[in-house]
């Protein structure tokens, strides 16, 4: 069954750099408070601990998310079911949400998302998504494969909300999902957020990741703390004004923090 029914959520937890217990804790912490997507990768180096969590936890498989990446080095020695099943063992799952190209290496990436079709056409990945794809990639995956990926997932925050990337993705039905959303966690002091966040009592971090949800963005915060989990996760019982919106979307600077897609080749 191809699971093409269950929702995917806007909110889920990040785990770039939650290792051993802490990971384990965060993980199962979430899915016990309802948070039903869990976004890892090869690279992360935690796999295993994520798997734990899932392991032990009680939920139904079919009410939560996994999603997870291959890695530039996997893509490069060109196969796909060896980095697959390696993931999958690690997670102690037997099928992935989605399972995302982690970065468009040249010459390389086409050949893994090919691969990656195939195994969704068996159940293994449900969908099949990408990240750090611009849009002229995402062009390319459409005209090589006939098909958009089902989610892109960049960097996008205050400062770079990559607005036509936005846009696209709308337009093609692809999720755009954005990694770093809280800028490392810098943006608590912003005065416009703060001054939003007072009228709803949320915290500037809370306003970000709704003015992002709102417009259809998901959100994948990492966080290991209780609290902290929480707090971001409760987005989605207050709606930002027009007003408002234009407000924050003029906090863009177009200045990305992470590395640039173009460049890029670890």
């Amino acid at each position: 069954m191809m699971n093409s029914l269950k929702q995917f959520p806007l909110f889920g937890l990040g785990t770039y750099k939650l290792l051993g217990d802490e990971c384990t804790k965060a993980v199962e912490f979430a899915l016990e408070n309802e948070i039903t997507l869990i976004d890892t990768a090869s690279f992360y180096g935690n796999e295993t601990e994520i798997g734990k969590a899932l392991a032990n936890t009680s939920i139904d498989r079919d009410a939560y998310n996994v999603v997870t990446k291959i890695w530039t080095d996997e893509m490069r020695e060109g196969n796909v079911e060896k980095a697959l099943m390696q993931s999958l063992k690690k997670l102690q799952l037997e099928y992935l949400d989605a399972y995302l190209v982690h970065w468009p290496v040249v010459d390389k990436w086409e050949k893994a998302f090919e691969q990656m079709l195939r195994f969704q056409e068996e159940g293994v990945i449900r969908k099949v998504g990408v990240c750090n794809f611009n849009i002229e990639h995402l062009e390319k995956v459409k005209q090589e494969f006939d098909v958009y990926p089902f989610l892109n997932q960049v960097e996008m925050h205050m400062q770079f909300q990559q607005n036509e990337m936005q846009e696209f993705c709308k337009e093609q039905g692809i999720l755009a999902q954005a990694w770093r959303p809280l800028m490392n966690g810098t943006i608590g002091e912003v005065e416009v957020l703060k001054e939003i966040g007072g009228k709803y009592n949320k915290s500037p971090f809370q306003v970000i990741l709704r003015y992002f949800t709102q417009k259809g963005v998901g959100v994948i915060p990492k966080s290991s703390k209780s609290e902290r989990i929480l707090e971001n996760s409760s987005l989605f019982d207050f709606n930002l004004s027009e007003d408002e919106l234009l407000e924050i979307a003029a906090l863009n600077k177009d200045a990305r923090t992470g590395p640039d897609p173009l460049t890029f080749d670890f």
